[in-house]
């Protein structure tokens, strides 16, 4: 993931360790979605992709930090997301969006490959 940033355009090449359980079980991922520069803010708005927008209004926004894998599935195009949840990035973009989001327990969910994890690299 670029996290936002138009210089940080290093492709990951592991799996995060969240998605493993989902592809062995023959799970498909066909979008990703859109987040700020960063991570840390309450809107979905980066330099590289722009601003995603509410998939019920589009004069309005869809949240952040994971605001666009909120608008994805609000939209239908997409069964689930994932993100992370330092601050509300799950729960402001499901708020949004109208739809449910889930912030597991600490330590509950490995974030070993994650971009939050991986942040200060970028």
């Amino acid at each position: 993931s670029t996290v936002g940033c138009a210089f940080n355009n290093k492709r990951r090449m592991e799996t995060s360790p969240a998605l493993i359980p989902l592809m062995n079980a023959g799970a498909i991922f066909l979008v990703r979605g859109n987040l700020p520069q960063s991570a840390l803010t309450i809107h979905s708005d980066n330099k590289i992709w722009g601003c995603a927008k509410n998939p019920h209004d589009n004069t309005r926004s869809c949240g952040g930090s994971s605001g666009g894998d909120g608008g994805l599935v609000a939209a239908r195009c997409a069964p689930l997301g994932f993100g992370s949840d330092v601050g509300g990035s799950i729960r402001v973009p499901a708020h949004f969006n109208g739809i449910v989001g889930f912030k597991p327990t600490q330590g509950r969910l490995s974030i070993a490959l994650s971009h939050v994890a991986k942040i200060s690299e970028v």
